[in-house]
């Protein structure tokens, strides 16, 4: 199990970074709807972009998703094995 703990760390931060961005399913099956009980941060990212027009709303989604995603990434990251000095 110890020798599994990178590439399930690994995985981890890509199912998490997938997760995130979860956007086509929902956008397809249900439209966000009903109402806004499908809406993910994604999903609310691109309605402020395309539907409001509001440009720098977006961006500071985007970056937002970004911040989050980096930080999962790096709280995953710290239970990578270290590396031992010979």
């Amino acid at each position: 199990m110890p020798q599994l703990r990178p590439a399930i760390v690994v995985n981890m931060i890509l199912i998490t970074v997938q997760t995130m961005n979860t956007f086509d399913a929902i956008i397809s099956l249900t439209g966000g709807g009903p109402g806004l009980a499908t809406e993910v941060i994604s999903l609310y990212t691109f309605n402020i972009v395309f539907r409001n027009y509001d440009l720098a709303g977006g961006s500071v989604m985007s970056a937002l998703m970004l911040g989050i995603s980096l930080t999962l990434a790096l709280a995953y990251a710290a239970f990578l094995p270290k590396e031992e000095e010979r």
